[in-house]
């Protein structure tokens, strides 16, 4: 008899164990399907976003090269003052 609760008990035990194994299961592959959903979206707004930059640079392309071109400057401005800061 006393085998007989054993087996019952482990049998319980091996019941909830799996029970919360497929609840983790499941609780998994909803954050995989949401993460591969949020991915998707990104990737659709990042192409949105690139055409959009081509278009506008395609119209404008004077207005683009000097907004490149003033960037460019000011990272260059930025550098310079870091090193001369540093040599300090």
């Amino acid at each position: 008899m006393v085998n007989k609760k054993k087996s019952t008990k482990s049998g319980g035990i091996k019941k909830r164990t799996q029970n919360k194994v497929n609840k983790i299961i499941n609780k998994t592959e909803k954050i995989i399907k949401n993460g591969k959903n949020k991915i998707t979206k990104l990737k659709q707004k990042a192409i949105k976003k690139k055409q959009n930059t081509d278009s506008y640079i395609k119209k404008n392309p004077e207005k683009s090269v000097g907004i490149a071109a003033g960037i460019g400057a000011l990272i260059g401005l930025v550098f310079a003052a870091l090193i001369i800061k540093r040599k300090r």
